[in-house]
């Protein structure tokens, strides 16, 4: 469903977005403000056949297509279709929502669909102009969020400098734990090179298939990323565990780094407090399963195959809890390095606040690996 500027009606672009404003009517206050599981599975059995239906609020949407172009009308007060009583107790004081009687609806759709037909380059051009502006958004968003990782980073990298300068001054400093606080400034340095690294990638993808390959040690690599998250897992009260090992290694790129990082943070981002994440590598002669455990908020069983849709969140996590990009992007990366990335979700459910949790599994395999002694690598 593209963005449709010239409806008159209020309109949704996908299941899990906000309902748009018409030209005519605005969206009911209550519709954006409780897109819940009712209203998502009430949308996908709409979209299974073209006709006008009452949705569990009460209210009526209208499903139909237009040169193959599918549009979906909701939010309606239309005589016959919607129910009165519920309308009333579900519109805001502020919402503009008259009863519309089905022949005035149905002549407004009519004009609607001729006014489509006969400007099909005027539409083009419009639905062209909102697929920019949707990437122009995109990008805002993960260059606002890039940011806002920067400035805490530079906050703890500034923290971690005077802590050094404190311990170097002492009269007897103590070796081990100056190697120890040099150690954790170069690793927030390198995290805030994998974060501007993200954003590179994320902004031109392309990037990733130029970059020369190399024997990249796998385990290695995951240690260090789990070192430079050492400080953010902390402040949110999680646990990474290494278990196993492994010494071989593959052919990939530098922007390998990123992916291990990628699945990480996500998992810190929704692992509850108190929880656990643990990384265990598991090696059959030069084959390498790593698989990436937590628990994590529950998704609809019909999102986990859209996880790594770019933009795509589940309707079961908070819009600030992230854009929607992480799982995409670490998609993308294990492709370009001929890597199987799968998606599995536990059947057994906890709930924390309200809110059902489940074990989040992600399982990278690695193919024909090449063989490396355990000495031939250096830990930076």
């Amino acid at each position: 469903m593209k963005n449709l500027i010239v409806s008159p009606y209020p309109y949704r672009e996908t299941i899990n977005g906000m309902v748009k404003d018409g030209t005519f009517l605005k969206a009911p206050l209550f519709c954006n403000r409780n897109n819940n599981h009712k209203c998502k599975e009430f949308y996908r059995k709409v979209l299974k056949k073209e006709g006008i239906y009452q949705c569990p609020y009460g209210f009526a949407a209208d499903f139909f297509k237009i040169n193959k172009q599918t549009v979906l009308f909701t939010g309606l007060n239309i005589e016959r279709y919607s129910d009165r009583k519920k309308v009333l107790k579900f519109l805001n004081k502020k919402d503009f929502s008259p009863r519309i009687t089905i022949e005035h609806y149905i002549e407004t759709k009519r004009n609607f669909t001729n006014f489509l037909e006969a400007n099909q380059d005027l539409t083009k051009t419009i639905n062209e102009y909102s697929s920019a502006k949707v990437e122009v958004d995109e990008n805002k968003e993960l260059l606002d969020n890039t940011f806002h990782e920067l400035r805490k980073l530079n906050m703890q990298l500034k923290r971690q400098s005077e802590t050094l300068n404190y311990e170097v001054d002492k009269p007897n400093p103590n070796y081990q734990r100056l190697k120890y606080l040099c150690l954790n400034i170069f690793s927030t340095s390198r995290l805030i090179s994998i974060r501007l690294n993200t954003y590179d990638f994320g902004l031109n993808p392309e990037l990733i298939s130029s970059t020369v390959k190399k024997p990249t040690k796998v385990f290695k690599k995951i240690e260090k990323v789990v070192h430079c998250l050492k400080i953010a897992s902390e402040e949110e009260n999680v646990k990474i565990f290494l278990e196993g090992k492994s010494f071989n290694a593959i052919e990939a790129n530098d922007v390998f780094e990123l992916l291990p990082f990628l699945l990480l943070e996500n998992a810190i981002k929704y692992t509850p407090a108190n929880e656990t994440i643990t990384v265990r590598f598991v090696e059959k002669e030069d084959n390498l399963i790593v698989r990436f455990r937590n628990l994590g908020v529950r998704p609809e069983k019909e999102e986990i195959h859209k996880l790594t849709q770019r933009g795509f969140r589940s309707s079961n996590v908070s819009e600030k809890s992230g854009y929607g990009f992480g799982l995409y992007l670490a998609n993308f990366i294990a492709e370009m390095n001929d890597i199987s990335f799968q998606i599995k979700v536990e059947d057994e459910v906890k709930y924390i606040d309200g809110k059902k949790y489940s074990n989040f599994i992600i399982d990278l395999e690695f193919i024909d690996m090449v063989e490396m002694d355990e000495e031939s690598h250096t830990l930076w």
